[in-house]
This record gives structure tokens, sequence and C-alpha cells, in this order.
């Protein structure tokens, strides 16, 4: 085996994502950095923003949210779950003790991201292994 058939990922799915299923739900995601250029081009933006040089000057707690932020706008291109009539756009919350489904928007997915940072990790996790982007992995996720 050779280099590009080990490591070569599809630039489509790098930048328009891939779906990830869980399930009863699932999230597709763009990879983050490869030759998707928007996530650090943002993350770059944000920090000029903050009026900071580089990112180890932002707080920790401010970092970790400005990354979220960041990464639902740039590498989360779609979240659905599993109703009555197949897959349908929406994203899983709490409010007041209570799951509910609440339409898919960015506010929406940070909140979901936030109350569940298991959830937050494995799609960090997702989203920065070349593997998901190569045309084999994906074409073996759609035979599932």
């Amino acid at each position: 085996m050779n280099p590009f058939e080990m490591f070569e990922t599809e630039e489509s799915y790098e930048i328009n994502g891939v779906w990830q299923d869980f399930g009863d739900f699932r999230i597709k995601l763009a990879r983050s950095g490869g030759k998707n250029t928007a996530y650090n081009k943002m993350l770059a933006d944000e920090i000029k923003k903050l009026g900071k040089a580089t990112f180890d000057a932002v707080d920790p707690e401010e970092a970790t949210d400005l990354v979220r932020k960041v990464f639902v706008k740039t590498i989360i291109k779609d979240h659905e779950i599993k109703g009555k009539k197949g897959w349908e756009k929406g994203v899983y919350v709490k409010k007041d003790g209570k799951i509910t489904v609440v339409p898919f928007t960015s506010d929406n997915m940070e909140l979901c991201l936030k109350q569940l940072p298991e959830y937050w990790d494995k799609i960090q996790q997702y989203a920065d292994d070349y593997k998901v982007f190569q045309r084999e992995v994906e074409t073996e996720i759609v035979k599932k």
C-alpha cells in the first residue's frame, strides 16, 4: 500500500462534510483542518476581534466557548433526528429538565454541545480524524 492509498482524503468530504450516524440522530461534519480552511480562518478572525495576538492569549474558559462557536459555524453542516417520516433537521437540548427537539440553528447546536461535553469531544475527534474523510471510509458507511 502506498502513502496516497493510506492518507489521501476526498476534498469535497473535507469541505462539505460527511454524516456521522448515532442511531436516532446524526450530524454532518466537515474537517477541522486539511483542505477545509474555513475553521482556522474564522478562529483567527475571532481572536483578532478579541484584541489578542494568539489563541494562547485568550482566557481558557473564553477559548472553549470561542472554539465551540467557530466549530458550530464552520464544521457542523447539518444535524438531524430520526422522526416519524425519516430524517428531520433538529437538535436535542434539555430545557427545565426535559429533553426536547429544537430547530437546527447555530445557537441551539451550541447549547446542545455545552450541555453534552462528551458529545462535543466525540465530534471534535471525528472532525480532526483524516480517516473520516477518505473515500473508502465514506463508501463503507453508506453501504451500512
